[in-house]
């Protein structure tokens, strides 16, 4: 059963039918609302290179590895196997990604970043550090690592 400060009988109910007693509902919410801070930053930095954050995040897992395929970055950004079919579908076409057959198991295939990809990369990542750095911006060195731990503990 789970504890709760306020009993349940006594929280109120916003009109979108969050619990305002209970600060843990407020956190649940601040932390999507942050996300969508982040994620259009990152979209921001991204425009001009004609990319998507979800698009720039393949690429981040892609980079540097060998033998993932799109089931691999599908559990590690938690998205939906047929968007991500689509996402890469654009990336393909974009010349980011390419599709490789393994030779051992002719059923298997991996995704791998083109030549493209890489010299772009450098620069993807400075755009999105730039733009992350400026959300920041008002965080110290230490509330930015105490955040961070904070936010480990919930994922662990």
């Amino acid at each position: 059963m789970a504890k709760y400060s306020t009993p349940p009988s006594s929280r109120t109910v916003s009109p979108d039918g969050m619990a305002q007693a209970d600060p843990k509902y407020r956190i649940a919410r601040l932390i999507g609302r942050a996300r969508s801070v982040l994620w259009d930053a990152a979209d921001n930095a991204l425009a001009p290179f004609d990319l998507t954050t979800s698009q720039w995040m393949v690429i981040v897992n892609l980079y540097g590895r060998e033998g993932v395929t799109s089931s691999d970055i599908c559990k590690a950004i938690s998205y939906d196997p047929g968007a991500m079919t689509r996402l890469i579908d654009r990336l393909v076409k974009k010349d980011l990604v390419r599709r490789v057959r393994e030779s051992s198991d002719r059923r298997l295939i991996t995704l791998k970043l083109t030549e493209a990809a890489l010299t772009l990369y450098p620069q993807l990542m400075a755009a999105i550090i730039k733009d992350i750095d400026d959300v920041f911006s008002d965080f110290s060195d230490a509330e930015e690592q105490q955040l961070a731990s904070f936010l480990d503990r919930i994922v662990d």
